[in-house]
């Protein structure tokens, strides 16, 4: 597991080493703000930024990934990486995925929200995504960069509702680039649902041409397919109308993504709703939750989670790739399931 605020360097051995692209991300996940109470929390968070940036070192081809939670995310230490360029050149990817609370994706004058916000002057003290934008591109010298955001958690600071930007907010790039969001206008996202769809596309299963990389085209297809599946359909992710869908945004190391095929030993899943759960994991049998139940020795890959709510079953297909804890209940629109304990 990458810990915070960890650099990882993967040395390319050989003639052609000077040559080939670099992938460099920056993933911040900020859970407790300096400034905000208990209630502003973005649960989760820290979990998110960890999965997604372990993603990006072992399956999706990054050289540089630097993993930015809490305390350590303040805008001065966000900014100071871009300062440093990061030693990118024309050939390479940047990667910013933020994790945290936005305001002003309601009104047109959009900001994230670092470690050391203030609420009494949150318009002042929070990051204005254009001067961000302008952070990266002026920081950075890579040839193409990808944002990503989860910052529509609901709730509001000051009367300011905490949704984030909108990709058509954010001020054009002038390389090739993308900007995505974890759900539409108004539409407040479920804790874990972008982190754990990012990360299983990263790690291979955005690659639907199956020739070893991951272009931003096949990103936000599996994005849109998998998030609002996993979300009873409340949640879609979003993306800038001017991105470029070929950007090579992944490059699988295909042993290591055959490794990740290997079995997982355990899973658990808790129902908080709904009568006669199961979960159904594919090539194993049907297994009945009461209301919470265990499955053994299961490839990674695609599982059902289904039970009766309001006199009908009601389903919801999630991309499991590694052992853990999901809690499934209704979400008023149907079944929904998000990583958890």
């Amino acid at each position: 597991m990458i810990s915070t605020a960890s650099f990882l360097l993967l040395t390319l051995v050989g003639p052609a080493a000077a040559e080939a692209p670099r992938r460099t991300a920056v993933v911040v996940g900020i859970e407790a703000y300096a400034h905000l109470d208990q209630q502003h929390r973005v649960q989760g968070a820290r979990d998110d930024a960890m999965r997604v940036a372990e993603a990006l070192e072992t399956r999706g081809g990054f050289q540089h990934v630097r993993l930015l939670t809490d305390a350590s995310a303040t805008r001065t230490a966000i900014e100071s990486l871009f300062a440093d360029s990061l030693g990118l050149g024309p050939q390479d990817l940047f990667l910013l995925y933020f994790v945290g609370h936005g305001i002003g994706g309601d009104f047109g004058e959009p900001h994230l929200l670092t470690y050391d916000s203030d609420p009494d002057t949150v318009e002042r003290s929070a990051w204005p995504v254009a001067e961000l934008a302008a952070s990266i591109s002026g920081g950075t010298k890579a040839g193409s960069i990808v944002v990503i955001t989860d910052t529509s958690h609901g709730g509001s600071l000051e009367n300011l509702a905490l949704m984030g930007p909108s990709p058509e907010q954010w001020p054009a790039f002038d390389r090739p680039s993308m900007v995505i969001s974890a759900s539409g206008p108004r539409e407040p996202a479920v804790a874990g649902a972008l982190a754990q769809a990012f990360a299983g596309a990263i790690s291979g299963r955005a690659d639907s041409s199956a020739d070893g990389v991951v272009t931003t085209g096949e990103l936000y297809r599996h994005l849109v397919r998998t998030v609002p599946s996993a979300t009873g359909d409340s949640q879609h992710p979003t993306v800038s109308a001017g991105h470029d869908p070929t950007i090579v945004v992944a490059a699988l190391d295909l042993g290591d993504q055959a490794g990740s095929r290997d079995r997982i030993d355990k899973l658990k899943f808790v129902f908080r709703s709904g009568i006669s759960p199961t979960v159904h994991c594919e090539h194993a049998p049907v297994v009945a939750c009461d209301p919470s139940c265990y499955v053994w020795d299961v490839e990674p890959g695609e599982c059902t989670a289904s039970a009766v709510i309001d006199d009908r079953r009601q389903s919801v297909r999630l991309q499991i790739l590694q052992r853990g804890g999901w809690v499934c209940e209704d979400s008023g629109s149907g079944l929904a399931c998000v990583a958890g304990p």
